[in-house]
Order: structure tokens, then C-alpha cells, then sequence
């Protein structure tokens, strides 16, 4: 079924930069998978969208997307842009947050990673997360972050959702899944852990000890 739109014209849905490169991770097919979630809005949709959404910037992980739009109860045209990642399949989270506890010399702690990120300019300390890779399940992509980011094997992975969480949906349409690990920190494996990192991260290993209340 075809969408026509408000305002729609001969303007492509791309500004795309002219050096653009075979680098891009993202290709057309999946261009469309994103934009054609505006042309199935509800009838009970509190916005009306004026013309085809564009791709004003396409990186090598994300893309910059721009919709004209307008509130139903009013004529004021309004402009929103967002960011994108592919999408590895319409219902799958982009990628998973573990919630990891380290059990070692009978005390219990939290494990967090404390990673230098380039968008606010500073250490951040996050629990261990990463992208969820072409046909890898929750669990075995938690298991996976938790060993690179911080050396540890668990021992045990619970996924507690395996829907999509959105993360800042103001800005973003990036959604996580949540999975809790539990680590013997008194076993073999796990007593002098390495991380195995990607080249560009800048990662260290914290535990902080368990709150009572």
C-alpha cells in the first residue's frame, strides 16, 4: 500500500554527505525498514506527519533523520530529529545492559565499568553493556560484553526482558534488554580476569559492595 503524504514532493528522503563511503554499516534496504515505521501510525496518533521523513546525515553506525509534523489539534509545523541505528531485526533490541554481581571471598558487590565517552567528555560508570550482533541471542550477548568489557565468565545469565527498553526516546529510537549475571569470583577462571576490548574503547573494571537497607 502506497503512503502519500502532507506536503510530500519530488525531494528525496536523503541529504546524504558526498563522502559517503563504503565504510557506512547501513544499507538502503534497511533506510526503508526505518522510514516505513511512519507510514503505519494509528488512527489515534496524536501527530500528523507532512511529508516522507529524510536521512539529513548517514554515518557509519547511525543515521540523523528529520519529520516535518504537526499536532492534530493544531496547524503549527513542528521538526524533530532524531538518531538511528540498524536495526537487526523489527522487534529485537539493539543491544543488552548486564546487571552483574561478583561473588568473591564471602562479600557480594555490583560490577561497573567506568568507560571514557566522546558525547559528554568525561568517565562514566555504566554496567556492562554492548550491541546484540547478527543472530546472537540476549544471553550469549550478555555473557559475551561481560567477558570483554571486564574479563569475568559468569556463571550464570538471566535475561529479565528480552523486549525493547528505549534508552532516550526524546532522541533516539536505541533500546535495550536487561540480563542479570552472577560471578564465582573465587574460581579459577575468574581470578586474575583480562578484558579483551575493542581498540577503541577505554574501559576499567569497578566493584562496589552490595547496599542494605
Amino acid at each position: 500500500m502506497s503512503t502519500s503524504w502532507i506536503g510530500d514532493n519530488d525531494d528525496n528522503r536523503r541529504r546524504i554527505d558526498d563522502n559517503d563511503d563504503d565504510r557506512t554499516r547501513i544499507d538502503d534496504n534497511d533506510d526503508d525498514r526505518t522510514i516505513d515505521k511512519w507510514c503505519s501510525l494509528p488512527i489515534d496518533c496524536p501527530v500528523e506527519i507532512l511529508e516522507k521523513p529524510k536521512i539529513v546525515y548517514r554515518g557509519q553506525w547511525t543515521r540523523t533523520i528529520e519529520i516535518r509534523y504537526r499536532k492534530r489539534t493544531n496547524k503549527k509545523e513542528e521538526i524533530s530529529q532524531s538518531l538511528h541505528r540498524k536495526e537487526i531485526s523489527p522487534n529485537r533490541p539493539h543491544g543488552v545492559e548486564v546487571i552483574a554481581t561478583l561473588h568473591k571471598g564471602g562479600k557480594s558487590y555490583f560490577v561497573f565499568v567506568k568507560e571514557y565517552r566522546l558525547p559528554p567528555a568525561e568517565y562514566c560508570f555504566e554496567f556492562p553493556a554492548g550491541l546484540l550482533e547478527e543472530g546472537e541471542t540476549v544471553i550469549d550477548a550478555a555473557r559475551r560484553e561481560l567477558k570483554e568489557e571486564t574479563g569475568y565468565t559468569a556463571s550464570k545469565v538471566i535475561c529479565l526482558s528480552d523486549r525493547r527498553h528505549p534508552m532516550a526516546p526524546h532522541l533516539t529510537d536505541n533500546s535495550i534488554c536487561y540480563a542479570m549475571a552472577e560471578i564465582n569470583g573465587d574460581s579459577l577462571e575468574n581470578r586474575n580476569p583480562r578484558m579483551h576490548l575493542d581498540e577503541a574503547e577505554i574501559i576499567e573494571v569497578n566493584s562496589m559492595g552490595f547496599f542494605k537497607y
